[in-house]
């Protein structure tokens, strides 16, 4: 925030979900440790809630963190401020005919299930939330794409359409649950001291 503030970049012109997922994630950690140390069952149930409760705001924002409009400022429709030469929609319902309406018609749990892998434990949490956020962003255009096409009509769902918001919830899954998984066996190690890199 230190080095924001002194480019004298306005706040509200950035994104905090990096942040966001990787305090959650700090936060899990220490969940979990508080609930490997309880000492009683109650502090053992207190932290077991905490540790749930703090596990679904991560949840939260390692889904947002799938759905390319949120990493972008074309986050509902393009902006007619912007250069449009593929002359995606302006449409302001866009965002919520493609995440909500869409998806509730469409997109069965069933179908993504399959398609989440297992958990596996990060080598470097921040720079495995960078490149899943990347990713995500990389498919800004490609979902303006398919909205052009007539693929997120919530009346008519069609194949490319949902398959593309598919994979999405899929890697979401796969990330929150490598997310969870690392933070359970980085709770079990020794807490790394104030110089540790």
């Amino acid at each position: 925030m230190e080095k924001v503030s002194a480019k004298r970049i306005e706040l509200a012109k950035i994104g905090y979900l990096p942040y966001a997922i990787l305090e959650n994630y700090g936060k899990l950690v220490n969940a979990f440790r508080f609930w490997r140390n309880a000492k009683t069952p109650e502090d053992r149930e207190s932290a077991r809630q905490n540790a749930v409760y703090v596990a679904g705001v991560l949840g939260h924002y390692v889904g947002d963190g799938s759905m390319p409009m949120h990493l972008s400022i074309q986050y509902n429709g393009w902006l007619e401020t912007s250069p449009n030469p593929k002359g995606f929609t302006t449409d302001r319902g866009f965002h919520n005919r493609y995440e909500n309406l869409y998806v509730n018609i469409a997109v069965e749990a069933t179908v993504v299930r399959p398609k989440v892998q297992g958990p596996q434990r990060l080598a470097n949490v921040w720079d495995s939330i960078k490149q899943y956020l990347g990713l995500a962003f990389s498919e800004v255009e490609p979902a303006y794409e398919l909205e052009k096409a007539g693929e997120f009509n919530p009346q008519q769902p069609r194949p490319k359409g949902t398959e593309f918001i598919v994979n999405e919830l899929a890697r979401a899954s796969t990330m929150l649950g490598s997310l969870w998984y690392t933070a359970w066996l980085e709770s079990g190690e020794p807490i790394p001291g104030p110089n540790a890199k």
